[in-house]
């Protein structure tokens, strides 16, 4: 990944009702005052409610009503979407989109605040088939979240737009904190976004002492901002679950419309005979052997083995996570081929793929270290001449000694001064 960075800025009825009200209220705190400020008959206004997840998807129905034409802009990412505005003169169809979602960015900017977020999702019921309606749209929130601090920097509103940006990170680590990988990626798109908005925003704001605020508050979020093994454990919970239903339900439940649900099709009308022999012929179909269907004992024996199989895999793919990348990628490999190996012997696939999982991360990892050292660098930039540091070195003091390296390899980032040290070039150095 590589970042380029320069010094450039981018840029009635009621009316009637509230007066008998007003009066009302005045002459009754002239009689009883004492009354009047314990309260009155009427119905409270409650406050916000603490879960950010119900103030999100207010967002996501507001987000509904914006025109498809202005949605197109939420289609892409955040780098897409600011070329395409800047090229072809779309200010005014930002400002018209940023108008239209106003109600979406008021709702995802008070739950972002919040430090609960449970979507309230029922794996339960469904396990790995559960329908997650909310994730692609939760990235058009914050892609939306991402544009309106864009805008905001284009206007030379500094201090606004830092405010929006980091309310853009928290609700990328609110969905990255959820419980399967879908929304942990998703989660991870939306950090992605307002590192790069981010990273340039450090670079273009001529105030370095407020640069160097910033620098220090991302200090305190960085490291919780997604927690890959807690995704696997999550995603191996709700197969935990799927599972337990599984051996539960067999001979006389609902054990076929179970399988069915998981393999994405759609269960049949017909007797719960002709729902059971659809479910067995698709499971041979997958290399699940008929005996398995004989009796209670030989499922529900296939089951544990599918569930000790599936947790082995996830055991090892939540330790792979912790590895440096380079280790990573190599183990994440051999861990794949083994268990696809165990899997496919007994009609199953594996609930995750870590080489991409790890990848993910990886990549993540080196935009958190750009953006940990571009604030760094906007926080020492000279206020007077706008140049910036001429090396890495200078920001020792600012880490402790330890500038952040290459998660890659533990080099040294690839550092620059541009434009007589008006601008800056920073990257990773790609390894493979």
């Amino acid at each position: 990944m590589v970042v380029v960075m320069n010094d450039s800025r981018l840029r009635s009825a009621g009316l009637t009702y509230g007066r008998v009200i007003f009066l009302a209220s005045v002459l009754a705190f002239i009689a009883e005052p004492a009354a009047a400020q314990v309260g009155t008959l009427a119905q409270p206004l409650s406050p916000p409610d603490p879960n950010a997840a119900l103030h999100y998807q207010r967002g996501l129905l507001y987000l509904q009503a914006i025109d498809k034409d202005q949605r197109q802009l939420l289609e892409k990412p955040i780098w897409e979407s600011l070329v395409a505005i800047e090229r072809r003169r779309m200010d005014g169809e930002l400002r018209r989109l940023l108008y239209q979602g106003r109600l979406a960015l008021r709702s995802a900017s008070t739950g972002a605040r919040l430090e609960v977020c449970d979507f309230g999702i029922d794996f339960r019921s469904h396990g790995p088939a559960t329908p997650l309606p909310h994730v692609a749209s939760m990235v058009e929130l914050g892609r939306l979240m991402t544009l309106r601090a864009a805008y905001e920097m284009s206007r030379g509103n500094w201090e606004e737009s830092g405010v929006i940006l980091f309310d853009g990170l928290r609700i990328g680590r609110h969905l990255a904190h959820q419980p399967t990988v879908a929304e942990a990626i998703a989660g991870m798109e939306i950090l992605t976004n307002n590192y790069w908005a981010l990273a340039h925003w450090g670079c273009a704001c001529p105030e370095p002492a407020m640069v160097a605020r910033a620098q220090r508050l991302f200090e305190t979020i960085a490291g919780d901002l997604i927690d890959p093994t807690k995704s696997v454990t999550g995603e191996m919970s709700i197969l935990r679950r799927r599972l337990d239903g599984l051996r539960a339900a067999y001979p006389v439940g609902p054990w076929a419309e179970l399988i069915l649900e998981e393999l994405g099709e759609e269960i049949p009308a017909g007797s719960p005979e002709e729902i059971r022999a659809t479910a067995k012929k698709l499971c041979v179909a997958r290399g699940v052997d008929e005996s398995v269907f004989e009796n209670a004992g030989s499922f529900v024996a296939h089951v544990t083995r599918v569930h000790d199989v599936q947790l082995r895999f996830s055991e090892a793919v939540a330790a792979c996570m912790t590895l440096p990348p380079i280790a990573r990628a190599k183990k994440a490999e051999r861990i794949y081929e083994n268990y696809s190996r165990l899997a496919g012997a007994i009609g199953e696939t594996l609930v995750l793929d870590p080489v991409e999982l790890g990848s993910l991360f990886a990549v993540h990892q080196a935009e958190l270290a750009l953006l940990r050292v571009t604030l760094a660098i906007g926080a020492k930039r000279n206020r007077e001449t706008g140049e910036f540091p001429k090396s890495l070195e200078s920001l020792d003091g600012v880490f402790g000694g330890d500038v952040p390296v290459s998660p890659y390899d533990g080099g040294q980032l690839q550092f620059e001064t541009l434009r007589d040290g008006k601008g800056v070039y920073l990257a990773v150095r790609s390894v493979g």
